[in-house]
């Protein structure tokens, strides 16, 4: 056998080396690729959803989250986290929610909770704050709460109705001001503390006033819209 012939077959073992060498990697990083996608199937988590269904077995445990310093105050807000464990078919799942708040005024240690039981989910809170001599306070406490399964769908989350409702920087006077929302729209604050709230309800939008101070609806109205054509 000539030199070139086996410099040749050299090359050939080579390249055969190289091209099952690369194969296998390719194989593996696509078992690696398609492990990942499986376990980020079979193992979902999901913030601002309760499980509320029936026949699945839930594990769920309860804990205080992270502490909230209310401006312009002297009270604190820490949620009560809800994490729950559960399996379905094909996969595992957790959710993590909150379920309520306790409010603790930092001079003198006293606690409140917002809610007298942890049956409702919170979606979402706004502390209503207003400058005054460069100085930030909080008048009151927004909240959005899911309280029932309105779409039928085994869960609260945030395609249910909300109910709109309010409390005091120190999480008392809790006042619902709203049931059965669609959606909150957006919120302001006038000059004169009151609360003017936009949301949808009915498929119709509309506008509410409230006096901070007491809660009480000033005015509520139905927002007009424009049919005029150019």
């Amino acid at each position: 056998m000539t030199d070139d012939n086996k410099v040749f077959k050299i090359i050939r073992r080579i390249n055969t080396l190289i091209i099952f060498g690369v194969g296998s990697l390719i194989f593996i990083l696509l078992a690696f690729a398609t492990i990942s996608i499986f376990n980020a199937e079979t193992r979902r988590s999901s913030k601002n959803v309760v499980n509320i269904e029936q026949t699945e077995e839930i594990d769920e445990t309860m804990e205080l989250g992270s502490i909230r310093e209310i401006k312009g105050t002297t009270f604190l807000q820490l949620p009560l986290k809800s994490q729950q464990r559960y399996s379905g078919s094909y996969s595992s799942k957790s959710n993590n929610s909150t379920r309520n708040y306790l409010y603790i005024n930092s001079d003198n240690l006293e606690q409140n909770w917002l809610l007298d039981h942890n049956n409702h989910l919170i979606f979402d809170t706004d502390f209503l704050t207003k400058t005054k001599d460069k100085k930030i306070k909080t008048l009151a406490i927004l909240y959005q709460i899911i309280k029932s399964d309105t779409d039928k769908d085994n869960r609260l989350d945030r395609n249910d109705l909300k109910t709109l409702a309010l409390s005091y920087a120190d999480g008392n006077n809790f006042t619902e001001i709203v049931s059965n929302a669609d959606e909150l729209l957006g919120h302001t604050i006038t000059e004169n503390n009151l609360l003017v709230v936009i949301f949808n309800k009915d498929e119709k939008s509309h506008l509410m006033t409230i006096n901070l101070s007491n809660f009480e609806t000033v005015n509520q109205q139905e927002l007009s819209f424009s049919t005029s054509k150019n």
